[in-house]
């Protein structure tokens, strides 16, 4: 992710012009590369959809450069415990990014930097920041789409990656780092036949709860909706 200042607001206005989220400077997901069923722990990379799987965390800009990622964790391992581990994480609590924001889904913690979904909202305003924050974040399937489309030996219906998890983790890392080549250097993508069906994650999932909801986090969410929502704040929504 962009850490000069220059750089950061070009992110921003990057972002900006899809739906009018402020401050973006990322948005993250996570998707399931299948493996074969390893030698040592196999539960742990046992996933919700009862395959074994490396679970990718991914961080794109808004034309699907990826910026951060992190491919080396089993299957199993909820998003808000392998957010709270990433090196990610700690980086935009020290700030290197500036006042960037990331967004995510309701399977993350809302915190001053990760913008989340209300899950219920009740004002008009936060309606507007919910379906401002969607379209936003849409960008992200859109990436793991075409990653998966161009190197489809990450596609489940391809069949499962049949190496131990690290060496399944560096394969990742290798299509990682020539999508962003391809990104880069506007390499034509020709593959019309992307695989929004491989997204099995909790890119796709709808959350009926928040995984955690912090007073700072709650106060910085509902700042940004005044500041840039504030057009529908106070209005309820009719049901």
């Amino acid at each position: 992710m962009p850490t000069s200042e220059t750089d950061i607001i070009s992110k921003w206005e990057e972002f900006g012009k899809i739906a009018g989220f402020p401050r973006v400077g990322g948005v993250i997901a996570t998707t399931h590369v299948a493996i074969k069923l390893p030698h040592k722990n196999p539960l742990v990379y046992l996933n919700d959809y009862e395959f074994h799987s490396l679970k990718i965390q991914i961080i794109c800009d808004a034309d699907g450069l990826i910026l951060n990622y992190s491919a080396d964790n089993p299957g199993s391992f909820p998003n808000d415990k392998i957010w709270t581990h990433s090196i990610i994480r700690q980086r935009m609590e020290d700030k290197e990014f500036g006042e960037s924001l990331l967004l995510g889904d309701c399977s993350y913690p809302q915190e001053t930097y990760l913008m989340t979904p209300f899950v219920h909202p009740v004002t008009a305003g936060q309606l507007a920041y919910n379906t401002s924050l969607t379209k936003t974040r849409a960008v992200v399937r859109q990436c793991v789409d075409t990653l998966k489309a161009r190197f489809q030996c990450l596609r489940k219906s391809s069949g499962a990656l049949r190496y131990s998890p690290d060496r399944c983790a560096r394969i990742v890392e290798a299509c990682i780092y020539l999508h962003n080549f391809c990104i880069q250097r506007n390499v034509p993508f020709y593959n019309n036949e992307l695989c929004s069906e491989e997204v099995v994650d909790d890119v796709s999932t709808t959350h009926v709860y928040q995984v955690a909801l912090t007073e700072n986090g709650r106060r910085a969410r509902d700042e940004v909706v005044r500041l840039n929502f504030s057009g529908a704040l106070g209005q309820s929504i009719v049901i």
